[in-house]
Formats: C-alpha cells, sequence, structure tokens
C-alpha cells in the first residue's frame, strides 16, 4: 500500500457489509475499467502505487499497448507474498505477447521520487488514497504530478454517499480508511489538484446500485486526469538517476520475436490494408482498382507509422507503387480469386508478428475512434 498503509493479504470486499452484492466482485470491476482507461489511451508505461495483492497486474498486463508495469507499495511482506503473479505463466510462453513487457515490483512510499517511474505514461492509484494520513494526502500530489508528470492518472475511491445501502456496518467501509469521500468533495479536492498542476479531470463510477438508488451514484468514484501539455514539467534531469525504492522482482515477459527493419514491416501492412481493401471488389471487371490514399492511412497500423498522407505517398512510390495523376489514390491490381483464397496463408508466411495485431485492428478502419498514439 501507499506510505502509512500495511494490511494483511486481503482485498477489501464490499460483498461483506450487507447491501447491494457486485457480479463480478467490485474490486475486478474497478480493475476492469482501470485497465479499459488505459487501452483507450494506449498506453505504453504504467505504475500502479498501491498495488499490494497484484492482482491489478494480470489486468494491465493483458492491455496490448503496455510494455511497461511499475507496481509499488509500502509494505514490502505483502509485495514478496505476491509476486509470483507478476512472473510469465506457461500460456504467456504459448501464446505471446505482440509487444515485449517488463514488470517491475519496487516497495517504496508514493511521496518519495524514483527515477525508474520517472515520465510514464500513466499513474494508478486504485483505492488507496482514503488510506493516505493527511500529510500523505497532502504531499503525494507533488510526487505524481509534478515528480512525474504522467499522460493520465487514475484515481479511485469509495463513495461515502453509496453507504446507506449497506445496513450490517456503521462508520467506514474498512478499519484503515482515514476518510470516505461524497462525489462533491471528491470532485472537490480532484479539481483542486487538477488545476494546480495542469491537468483537466473526468468523473465516473464502478458499480452501481440497485434501481432506485441512482441519486446515490456508484459504489466506488473515479477520476481520470489528463495533462493539459504536451510535455510533463519535472524537476530533474535525463540523467539523473534517484533510487529510493528497493526492488523486490523483475520480470521480463515473452513476446514475438521481430526482426523486420521498419520499412518491411510498413511494407507487410501496406501489403495487408490493400488486400483488405480490394477484397470486395473481385467482381470489379477492371484489372486495376484505385484506392484512395485517404482511406488506405486510415488503417491505424499505417496511420501510426505515416504521420499524413503524404508521407505515406512517398513511401508508396520509393515501393515501386504506382501512384494516380491526381496524387490521391494508388493504383493496385486486382487479385484473382485464388489469389484471394490463398491471401491469408500468404500473410501468414510472409508477415511479422506485428501484422497479426493490425488484422485485428481492421475494423477501426476509417473511425473516429481511433486509439490516440503516444509513440
Amino acid at each position: 500500500m501507499a506510505e502509512g498503509v500495511k494490511r494483511e493479504i486481503t482485498l477489501e470486499n464490499e460483498g461483506t457489509l450487507g447491501g447491494p452484492k457486485f457480479d463480478p466482485p467490485l474490486y475486478k470491476q474497478r480493475y476492469k475499467k482501470v485497465a479499459d482507461v488505459l487501452k483507450g489511451y494506449a498506453v505504453k508505461t504504467v505504475v500502479d502505487y498501491g498495488c499490494a495483492e497484484c492482482k491489478v497486474l494480470n489486468y494491465f498486463k493483458n492491455v496490448p499497448s503496455i510494455e511497461y508495469i511499475a507496481g509499488v507499495d509500502i509494505n514490502r511482506s505483502v509485495l514478496e507474498s505476491s509476486r509470483f503473479l507478476a512472473k510469465p505463466l506457461i500460456t504467456d510462453y504459448l501464446h505471446r505477447r505482440a509487444r515485449p513487457l517488463d514488470i517491475h515490483l519496487l516497495c517504496g512510499s508514493v511521496t518519495e521520487f524514483d527515477s525508474r517511474v520517472a515520465r510514464v505514461d500513466a499513474v494508478t492509484m486504485i483505492e488507496i488514497i482514503e488510506h493516505l494520513e493527511e500529510p500523505t494526502l497532502q504531499d503525494f500530489p507533488v510526487s505524481v504530478f509534478q515528480r512525474i508528470g504522467p499522460k493520465i492518472a487514475v484515481i479511485t475511491t469509495p463513495n461515502s454517499e453509496f453507504n446507506v445501502l449497506f445496513h450490517d456496518f456503521s462508520g467506514k467501509r474498512h478499519w484503515d480508511h482515514k476518510f470516505e469521500w461524497s462525489r462533491a468533495e471528491f470532485q472537490e479536492w480532484c479539481n483542486r489538484v487538477g488545476e494546480q498542476y495542469g491537468y483537466t479531470v473526468s468523473y465516473s463510477g464502478v458499480g452501481e446500485g440497485p434501481k432506485g438508488s441512482e441519486h446515490l451514484g456508484c459504489c466506488s468514484q473515479m477520476a481520470v486526469f489528463e495533462r493539459q501539455s504536451e510535455t510533463p514539467v519535472v524537476n530533474f534531469t535525463e540523467t539523473e538517476e534517484v533510487h529510493r525504492y528497493a526492488l523486490v522482482g523483475e520480470y521480463t515477459h515473452p513476446h514475438k520475436e521481430n526482426n523486420y527493419t521498419s520499412e518491411e514491416q510498413l511494407l507487410f501492412e501496406v501489403r495487408y490494408a490493400l488486400g483488405f481493401l480490394t477484397k470486395g471488389n473481385l467482381s470489379d471487371p477492371e484489372d486495376t482498382i484505385d484506392i484512395p490514399l485517404a482511406k488506405l492511412h486510415g488503417f491505424l497500423k499505417l496511420k501510426d507509422a505515416c504521420q499524413d498522407v503524404e508521407s505515406l505517398r512517398a513511401f508508396l512510390v520509393q515501393a515501386g507503387y504506382v501512384i494516380s495523376n491526381d496524387g490521391l489514390s494508388v493504383i493496385v491490381e486486382m487479385p484473382t480469386s485464388d489469389s484471394d483464397d490463398n491471401l491469408s496463408d500468404n500473410m501468414q508466411e510472409e508477415e511479422p508478428s506485428s501484422t497479426v495485431v493490425a488484422k485485428q485492428d481492421a475494423g477501426t478502419v476509417w473511425s473516429a475512434t481511433c486509439e490516440e498514439c503516444w509513440d
């Protein structure tokens, strides 16, 4: 847990408080929702403060874009007892990730700065702040929002307004909670922190109550802080190494090896995209078809690799493709039915592993909601 928080290995379970029952359990709903936020922002690196039992790692490591996870907790014994959850499983070797992944388990306080978590894309604190003593609650935003300066931060905490639905307890949901905030109190604190450090804040909830209790909000409340500036304002140099956290575990997960150059990978992505776009035109009597470059650039992998349509056009010319006279389309030969039937087999033999991900992304072609890329 964060500074000053040491507890036995047990997840807080609102299902034992005599109120609404949550299915899946509320902690799983929280982990999934936070992981979905990370996925939506295409986060590559993340630090989770108060990781404790490390169960959140199972959710974070399934976010395809993530390549580095740091789990930080003040309680070393909890980390050592739970670190097996950070290790690769047999299935991780059988079904390898497309991207590399390193997981570090670190023992330390949220108020301390460690350069190993500097410049991460995201910071998460799931049901943690309510365990913090007042001095720690005041100090940790400096470490998180000023020294680390993540692109996003996700914080969840109990919604005290929901407590009236729990019949078998009084006071707070957990013996170690120092406070439990209403939605107004939580939002007032978040807005103040966001304004101080240059972040906008959006709010949602996790764990809906029974019908008729909508006015109470959800069981847990969640805030997503998004940095307004492109680059963070931090108080350390690139070469400064500050290791205040103790390393408890360090694990590298297997991933698909890729020995292709970036140009070769881009060429594979182009071939796949063109095959996908021409597949529905086999009945066309023409021997060639014009594919608009704007449509081709709509594929997520091509959009990531080529900043704009002009860059894509230049690459296609260099690769030997024919561009239309107006410069707006690429002219490709129509595949035969035989070549179309064997397209998937050929691509499996020829493409690097990253193209498998591209095939999964094909469903987002031309969508205005494509994931933001922070490469």
